[in-house]
């Protein structure tokens, strides 16, 4: 905005701080001389993709100038006993109470059938329930037919799982047991029964002793697990958004059992934590120690974590006194140790020295709307701790044939 004035022009100066916070887009970092903050690390099995194998993401951001949040994500890949599967699934279509998800429960199952029938060995039937209830295929390994039937799916009426139980007996009153297949029922719900179920123990009683190696697992979405579920279930998943899929493969396919799984955390020497309240795991349980003079978190989650899975730890860390107005880059990590097993498989050990990188000091820098031909050379940018207020530079501004206000 220009206006002339004894022959000068008033310039009115806007004064902008930029804090420059570079993230990254490295993916890793060992601990010794880091060159440039990481936002986070990834420390996996040789090959992530092979049965029980791992992966661990370690991620960090500052909280306040003095204090950082680490976040531990888990993911594990399924591994599943000898034998081939027979799978009933059976779907919830009644009106939910989150419209979105019949959507999520459609996906998810679709996701779930491409994966069990890779195995062309393994079959699976289809189920739908809300006030009433439909068989909609026979056991099948034919992927194509049950994804199109699947994708007809609406969602209406109300919820009755003695209707859903009564079509389960129907399906099987010709089954013939394979003494090398499991029969596995998956029983989905997102919301409460509200339709007449009074017959529902009935009639879940009478399939366990007519099918007595028969698994009728639970998969209940968000909420808290309800008794009608419980009532005719052998085992119950609480499952969220994220871990639904982890948790319709774990019900479908008797997936194993981790009988070891232990994370050492060494934390780095530049911070503290101060006690095991600022620590938080969403399966297992922690305890915080000491090694040769640093401190150690160990996350133990054998006989907890079934492959498939996946699980979470949070560590607030305290950066020490000594560095909090100190620029420079701050490992968070001085080393991890993993070791897992599935039952029967070779003890998996994974040492790493990758960190993330935590940097407390950055770069503010002015930018001035100045008009062309004036060059403003006396504004520096300057380094300024996190969390920390900066009050605007009050240099004075000149620029021949120009006045600055602002």
């Amino acid at each position: 905005m220009f206006k002339k004035i004894n022959k000068k022009i008033v310039f009115i100066f806007f004064c902008v701080i930029t804090l420059v916070v570079v993230t990254s887009v490295v993916t890793w970092a060992v601990r010794s001389n880091p060159t440039e903050p990481v936002e986070s690390i990834i420390i996996e099995a040789n090959t992530f993709d092979d049965p029980g194998s791992f992966k661990l993401e370690e991620s960090s951001k500052w909280t306040s100038n003095n204090t950082a949040l680490v976040n531990f994500n888990l993911s594990t890949v399924p591994q599943l006993d000898g034998n081939d599967k027979d799978v009933v699934l059976i779907m919830d279509t009644s009106t939910p109470y989150i419209n979105s998800d019949i959507d999520l429960e459609k996906n998810t199952i679709s996701s779930v059938i491409n994966y069990i029938l890779d195995n062309t060995n393994n079959r699976i039937a289809l189920i739908t329930y809300n006030s009433t209830s439909e068989i909609l295929s026979n056991f099948t390994n034919n992927k194509n037919n049950l994804l199109d039937s699947i994708d007809e799916i609406t969602s209406s009426g109300n919820s009755s799982y003695t209707a859903a139980l009564l079509n389960l007996e129907s399906l099987l009153n010709n089954y013939q047991k394979d003494e090398n297949r499991d029969l596995n029922v998956v029983f989905f719900t997102y919301r409460y029964p509200n339709a007449d179920d009074n017959n529902r123990i009935a009639i879940y009683e009478k399939l366990k002793q007519k099918y007595p190696y028969i698994n009728i697992n639970g998969v209940q979405l968000r909420l808290d697990l309800h008794q009608p579920l419980i009532d005719i279930t052998d085992k119950q998943l609480l499952a969220t958004d994220t871990t639904l899929y982890n948790y319709l493969l774990e019900a479908s396919l008797d997936t194993l059992k981790y009988e070891k799984f232990e994370v050492k955390y060494y934390v780095d020497t530049n911070y503290t934590v101060n006690n095991s309240n600022d620590i938080n795991v969403s399966i297992g349980s922690v305890n915080l120690t000491e090694e040769d003079n640093k401190q150690v978190i160990i996350w133990n989650i054998d006989n907890d974590l079934i492959t498939g899975d996946v699980a979470n730890m949070t560590v607030n860390l305290n950066l020490k006194n000594e560095f909090v107005d100190v620029s420079g880059l701050y490992t968070t990590n001085d080393h991890i140790n993993i070791q897992a097993k599935v039952v029967s498989n070779i003890l998996q050990v994974k040492e790493s020295d990758r960190t993330p990188v935590l940097k407390n000091y950055y770069t503010v820098s002015y930018d001035t709307n100045a008009p062309t031909g004036c060059s403003l050379s006396n504004i520096n940018s300057e380094e300024h701790a996190i969390y920390k207020k900066k009050k605007k530079n009050q240099t004075n501004l000149s620029c021949s044939g120009y006045i600055f206000k602002g």
